[in-house]
């Protein structure tokens, strides 16, 4: 074990920490950080566990004004002395990540906790405060005697230990987490789980029609890594689709906090395809592992090769933890070779799920229909196309006069993919999806729950399982799925906030609804929620925010929101018991609706 997994104890002179309140004593310290650390967010996020401890064990000792990026960065994540916070920044992203667990963890399973331990934004020093929700915790009946060693320290002496020990089952051990099956809601899967971020792969070849498969490649591999459950994987929308020309994956991936940076190259010479992958450690850029596939170049289909990267890479990473088995490996998706335009039509799917508007929708539409023709057993095809007629419902794009009501053929659709490929989670997802629109809660539980247990690390299944269990009234639990989503995936989409709004609001939190309302709305203006979330939240909180040019959007651009506001949220899939409150804070905001409302 080396000397940065453990924090030499300094002498700290005696008492306690002064707060506007009340002295806070060092065994209430002690105490506080021992809940933190055994929360669910904690239990199995060992650079978290590091992170917060040194940061209290640091504070207390009077050492707080020497908390910087660069000691961080050499204590806590093993850089060496040649770091550099400006150019490196695992501090800036991962305490960010910290103050988003602390946040969370003090509004859900330690909102009881007598002391709230914070770390403000702009600085690495440790608060403390006393909770104003639950009862003063009574002062300890006996004070240590001179010279014995103070309670304080011990318990933080135990708690460092229990650091140190979730590291070395987070080095060495295998992961706990057990995903749950049917209806039930499922344990969180472990973030500190190896992280890999894979990146589109290089097209080297002159053959510009190669192109399809960078992102493709990179898609596929993050779906079979992810049904790994000692592995966790970044979603493509935190890498594939924002990775910048500026930087390299390997310093986005550290970015992220990966551990691991998959990436490649394909080439064709000869009428063969040359696929070659490696894996790097993001820390050190120590390429680890590196293999060759070749296929022959089949006149127009897309050979199958991401299950063998994803089994290999998974092989590599697995050595140490002992966990990828036969029985695992054998759920692996199987992969045929398919129609090149069908694939196509698929990477265009995820594309228009980037940016959902009327044009890609239809674009995308035509595309998947066409797929499902020359490739009836493509059952990602039919999963993408059953999302595709939701949004015709949803959203009101291209509706199609005389056709079948479009969640019906949604429904045939994502039946369709499920039974070709039942261990498919993003097929299982689209069904639950379906469900949802025809508010059939319990099914489509029971759905997003298998998509959970077949890829259990994956931020979209995560947001899912969020977004469906809020109508099922579960509303902590869909807040921490969503906030799990959120943490996993940086990149996320925007439909990931929806979740966290709803809870907000809920709660009357403005500070948080209002911060979410606006996040939500950067990132997806076009269509409906977005709006609607900042009017009623500019009338939650009355001269915090200005929802006037969001009135008047809906008032232009949503003409049959208008006419059937109850109708429309309902097809987004806003609770019920939500759905009378915002449509009377959009009236206090000004909006004026039809005899529906």
């Amino acid at each position: 074990m080396s000397n940065g997994d453990i924090w030499p104890f300094i002498h700290v002179v005696s008492g306690g920490i002064l707060t506007n309140k009340a002295e806070i004593s060092k065994e209430e310290i002690a105490a506080a950080l021992y809940q933190v650390l055994r929360s669910r967010e904690m239990m199995h996020a060992p650079r978290m566990r590091r992170l917060v401890s040194y940061i209290v064990l640091e504070t207390l000792n009077g050492n707080a004004g020497a908390l910087k990026g660069y000691s961080i960065g050499i204590e806590v994540f093993d850089r060496d002395q040649n770091f550099d916070p400006d150019r490196d920044s695992i501090v800036r992203v991962q305490m960010g990540r910290l103050r988003t667990i602390l946040q969370n963890y003090y509004l859900t399973d330690g909102k009881h906790d007598a002391i709230v331990i914070s770390v403000p934004k702009g600085s690495y020093r440790a608060q403390f405060r006393h909770n104003p929700g639950p009862e003063e915790t009574p002062a300890p009946e006996e004070t240590p005697a001179p010279g014995r060693p103070a309670l304080w320290m011990l318990a933080l002496g135990l708690i460092v230990l229990l650091s140190v020990a979730g590291l070395i089952v987070y080095r060495f051990g295998p992961s706990a987490m057990t995903a749950a099956t049917g209806s039930k809601p499922a344990r969180m899967p472990d973030r500190d789980a190896p992280v890999i971020a894979v990146f589109a792969f290089r097209n080297l070849s002159p053959d510009a029609g190669l192109t399809y498969l960078q992102k493709g490649l990179a898609i596929d591999l993050i779906t079979d890594l992810s049904r790994f459950k000692a592995l966790s994987v970044l979603s493509q929308d935190s890498t594939v689709f924002t990775q910048s020309r500026a930087t390299t994956p390997r310093e986005t991936g550290r970015a992220l906090g990966a551990d691991y940076i998959l990436t490649g190259s394909i080439s064709a010479k000869n009428e063969q395809l040359k696929i070659t992958a490696q894996l790097q450690e993001a820390a050190s850029g120590k390429v680890i592992w590196m293999n060759d596939y070749i296929s022959d170049m089949d006149s127009g289909t897309v050979p199958p090769v991401q299950s063998k990267i994803a089994h290999s890479v998974a092989g590599k990473l697995a050595q140490p933890y002992g966990i990828i088995n036969r029985q695992q490996s054998s759920r692996m998706h199987r992969h045929k070779s398919v129609d090149q335009d069908a694939y196509r039509c698929v990477l265009r799917f995820y594309d228009y799920a980037q940016a959902e508007n009327a044009q890609n929708h239809l674009e995308t539409r035509k595309c998947l229909e066409s797929a499902i023709l020359r490739e009836p057993d493509y059952a990602q095809a039919w999963a993408a196309l059953s999302w595709i007629y939701v949004d015709e419902y949803r959203q009101h794009f291209n509706r199609r006069r005389g056709d079948t009501p479009p969640l019906d053929r949604a429904l045939t659709a994502a039946r369709k993919a499920v039974e070709l490929d039942p261990d498919d989670s993003f097929a299982r997802r689209r069904l639950a999806v379906v469900y949802m629109a025809r508010d059939e809660v319990e099914l489509a539980r029971t759905e997003v729950m298998k998509a959970l247990s077949l890829n259990p690390n994956n931020s979209e299944v995560l947001a899912d399982v969020g977004w469906i269990l809020k109508n099922a009234g579960a509303w902590d639990q869909a807040y921490r799925f969503a906030s799990r989503a959120i943490s996993l995936n940086p990149g996320h989409p925007p439909w990931y906030l929806e979740t966290t709004f709803l809870y907000y609001y809920r709660n009357k939190n403005c500070d948080r609804a209002i911060v979410t309302a606006k996040t939500y709305y950067r990132q997806g203006s076009s269509i409906l929620l977005p709006h609607v979330f900042m009017a009623a939240a500019a009338a939650l909180c009355p001269g915090r925010l200005d929802g006037r040019s969001h009135v008047e959007a809906l008032e232009t651009r949503f003409p049959t929101f208008l006419q059937i506001p109850r109708t429309e949220l309902k097809k987004l899939s806003i609770p019920d018991e939500l759905i009378a409150p915002i449509i009377k804070h959009l009236e206090s905001a000004g909006l004026h609706f039809g005899t529906q409302s």
